[in-house]
């Protein structure tokens, strides 16, 4: 069994002898900052291999930007026609409401009347201006030549 103190021992041991190669003016850690070095310089070259894909994604994006300013003015330019439209429908609506009050009025059987016998003479019909016509009296008579004859006399 290896006690607390003889593994830090150890680890010393290891840890200098591993890093025992550095000089002066390298720090412990000098290899791995190179290595870090190196992975920027690969993601560099991958940076490099990406500049196409980043470029048309740019470009795509500002596309996108610029089809959206566009429907947004076409969309304000509906509206304002949707709008105009809205104000001759409603011109519109109020006049049709005024010719429908107007033939309700017109078409007032009291009005239809009063039009009648003023304007044009027209008065009731009594018993004499009546004509009655029985089953008995068609086998003979005609009814457009009755009415003909009750016209004329």
């Amino acid at each position: 069994m290896v006690s607390a103190k003889s593994c830090n021992s150890i680890d010393r041991k290891n840890y200098f002898n591993n890093h025992s190669n550095t000089s002066v003016g390298e720090s412990v850690y000098g290899k791995v900052d190179s290595g870090i070095r190196k992975i920027h310089k690969n993601n560099a070259m991958s940076l490099d291999f990406d500049k196409p894909r980043m470029v048309m994604s740019i470009v795509l994006l500002g596309i996108i930007c610029i089809a959206i300013v566009v429907m947004s003015a076409y969309s304000a330019n509906l509206q304002k026609t949707n709008s105009a439209f809205e104000t001759k429908n409603e011109f519109v609506q109020a006049e049709i409401d005024s010719i429908n009050m107007q033939i309700s009025e017109a078409t007032k059987i009291d009005n239809i009347e009063k039009t009648a016998v003023s304007e044009y003479g027209m008065v009731y019909p009594d018993a004499s201006n009546c004509i009655t016509i029985s089953n008995t009296d068609t086998e003979d008579i005609n009814l457009a030549a009755t009415i003909k004859d009750e016209a004329y006399n």
